[in-house]
C-alpha cells in the first residue's frame, strides 16, 4: 500500500487556506492508498490527520504543543525525542522499529515547523508526497522543505516552481527560447519603474502594445490583479492595483479571440501526451474574471462559480464544439498548433509529471499565444486536469495512481 501524504493549507491566508483544502478533499483514495494530511495553518503552525473533513475552515485556537500529547515520550540513539502513540509499527531493513502515528494529532495538537518535518521524517514517512498549497509561499517553499527531506513529490521541482509561479519569468523564459512558442507582446513594470517615469511606460504601450491591453499583478492567481484596459487613462491606475498584489506587473497586447487550456501529462515511461483541450465561455472581447472562476459560500469558504462553462474540443468529425458556435472545420488545426506548444513549452522549462497551459487564440489569425503556465493539481474530480483525462479516456483512479507511483519510484 502507497502512503500518500497530503501537504495542504496556507501560511499566507485564511482564503488560500480555505482553497487549498476544497481541492485537496476533492482527491479521493482506494483502498490501494493510505493518506494522511499536513495541514499548515495561517499561523504557520502544523497539524496532521487522516480526516480532512473535519478541517473544513481556517481556526488558529486551541493550539497545544507536541510536548502536551499523550503517549509516551522516548529518545532514541541520536538524541532525538519522539512521542510514541496508537499506530502502525513497522521495522524498515536495519532493524529500527517505527510507529507511524495516524490519528494522534488532531486539530488540537499543532507543531511548529521544525517539529512537524521531524515528525514526517520519523513517525509519518511517507513513499509520496502530494502538494496542494495554493499560495505563493507554499507552492516554492514548503515544496521545498519535502524535497530537503528526501521525499519523491508528484509534480516539478520547488525550482521549477519559482519560476512558473511568476507570470513574467515564465515569459522571460519562454519568449528566450525560440519562437515556437508565440506569447502576446508585452513589458515588466515594477514599483520603481512606475515611480520614476509613468509617462515613458504610457508611451511605449501606446505606440508598441497598443490599446486594448491586459494588466496582470506576476504571481497572483485565479484572475486576481489581472484587469482589462482599454483607454490609456486607465493604465497607471490598473498598473498600481497590480503592484499592491506584486512586486511586478505584467503588460501585455490583449489577444482578441477564444481561450482555452491544454493539459499536457508523461506517463509511466516518460512520453508526454496532450489531453483533449478545454474552451472556456469567454467573449472575444473580454478576459476570464475571478468571479467567473471561484464563487463563495454564505460562510466565507469557496467554490466552483457556477458562471464557469467549459467545452471538451474535438476533431472536425466529432460534434459538440459549439460553445461559442465556431465551425469545427477550423479546430482541427487549432488544436495541433495549441498541443504541439504545450509540448514545446513543457520541453523548455523542463517539467516533470503533468503541465497545463492556457491560451488565447486569435480570432483573425486563429494563431494561439501562450498566457501562463499552471502547475497545480489536486487530482479531484473538479480539478481541470481530470476532466481533460476523462475525455481522453483515463479515470480518476487511473490519473491519480498513473502520478503517484510516478513520483514514488524516484525516492
Amino acid at each position: 500500500m502507497l502512503h500518500v501524504l497530503h501537504l495542504v493549507g496556507s501560511c499566507e491566508d485564511a482564503r488560500q487556506y480555505d482553497l487549498s483544502v476544497m481541492y485537496a478533499s476533492a482527491c479521493e483514495s482506494s483502498a490501494e492508498f493510505q493518506f494522511t494530511y499536513a495541514v499548515i495553518s495561517p499561523d504557520n503552525k502544523w497539524l496532521f490527520t487522516t480526516d480532512l473533513d473535519s478541517l473544513k475552515h481556517c481556526e488558529g485556537e486551541n493550539i497545544k504543543d507536541m510536548s502536551d500529547s499523550e503517549g509516551e515520550t522516548t529518545t532514541d540513539s541520536d538524541g532525538e525525542t519522539t512521542i510514541d502513540s496508537e499506530g502502525e509499527t513497522t521495522t524498515d531493513s536495519e532493524g529500527e522499529t517505527t510507529t507511524r502515528v495516524l490519528s494522534r494529532c488532531t486539530s488540537s495538537t499543532k507543531l511548529d515547523v521544525s517539529e512537524a518535518l521531524h515528525h514526517i521524517s520519523r513517525v509519518v514517512r511517507p513513499d509520496v508526497v502530494l502538494h496542494h498549497m495554493f499560495c505563493h509561499t507554499g507552492s516554492i517553499y514548503y515544496r521545498c522543505l519535502m524535497e530537503m527531506l528526501n521525499l519523491p513529490l508528484v509534480g516539478c521541482p520547488s525550482s521549477i516552481h519559482n519560476i512558473t509561479k511568476n507570470k513574467a519569468t515564465t515569459k522571460a523564459v519562454l519568449t528566450h527560447s525560440g519562437d515556437k512558442v508565440l506569447m502576446p507582446k508585452g513589458i515588466i513594470v515594477t514599483q520603481r519603474l512606475i515611480e520614476s517615469n509613468a509617462s515613458a511606460i504610457v508611451d511605449h504601450v501606446r505606440h508598441d502594445i497598443q490599446f486594448p491591453c491586459v494588466v496582470k499583478a506576476a504571481t497572483t492567481e485565479d484572475s486576481l490583479g489581472v484587469f482589462l484596459v482599454k483607454t490609456e487613462d486607465q493604465l497607471v491606475q490598473a498598473i498600481c492595483k497590480g503592484l499592491a498584489l506584486s512586486d511586478e506587473v505584467l503588460i501585455e497586447k490583449f489577444i482578441p479571440g477564444r481561450e482555452v487550456r491544454c493539459a499536457v501529462i508523461e506517463d509511466q515511461n516518460g512520453a508526454l501526451h496532450v489531453l483533449p483541450i478545454t474552451e472556456y465561455n469567454v467573449q472575444k472581447d473580454n478576459i476570464r474574471l475571478h468571479n467567473i472562476k471561484l464563487a463563495y459560500n454564505e460562510d466565507g469558504s469557496p467554490k466552483k462559480s457556477a458562471l464557469t462553462k467549459t467545452v471538451i474540443l474535438k476533431p472536425s468529425h466529432h460534434t459538440g464544439n459549439q460553445l461559442n458556435g465556431h465551425n469545427n472545420d477550423r479546430d482541427d488545426n487549432m488544436i495541433k498548433l495549441i498541443g504541439d506548444s504545450s509540448i514545446e513549452a513543457f520541453q523548455i522549462l523542463n517539467l516533470r509529471d503533468f503541465g497545463l497551459f492556457d491560451f488565447r487564440v486569435h480570432e483573425e489569425t486563429g494563431l494561439p499565444y501562450l498566457l501562463e503556465v499552471n502547475l497545480f493539481c489536486s487530482f479531484g474530480y473538479e480539478s481541470a486536469l481530470n476532466g481533460m483525462a476523462r475525455a481522453g479516456g483515463l479515470s480518476d483512479k487511473e490519473l491519480l495512481r498513473m502520478v503517484l507511483h510516478r513520483a514514488a519510484k524516484r525516492k
